[in-house]
């Protein structure tokens, strides 16, 4: 359980480094965290609050994996261009 909390949070951290190196704006830094904090705030209340009672944790955790993947493919799709 520690390593893969330990896991997911680097992951989590690197990938908030990466999009902060990647904006070339040094005043968008507020911006990009604010977003940042946003949406962790928005995806631990719908996770809590309607996700796991309405779908049960199994389906919570592949919902959660099917975004991630889209996000991933869009993502590199939108950088490759």
């Amino acid at each position: 359980f520690y390593v893969l909390s330990f896991s997911t949070g680097m992951i989590t951290g690197c990938a908030f480094a990466v999009v902060s190196f990647s904006v070339r704006d040094t005043a968008a830094g507020g911006r990009l965290y604010a977003f940042d904090l946003a949406g962790s705030f928005i995806g631990a209340f719908l996770t809590a609050i309607v996700f796991i009672p309405v779908l049960g944790i199994r389906e919570s955790l592949l919902l959660v994996a099917g975004i991630k993947i889209i996000s991933a493919f869009l993502i590199f799709f939108i950088r490759n261009e």
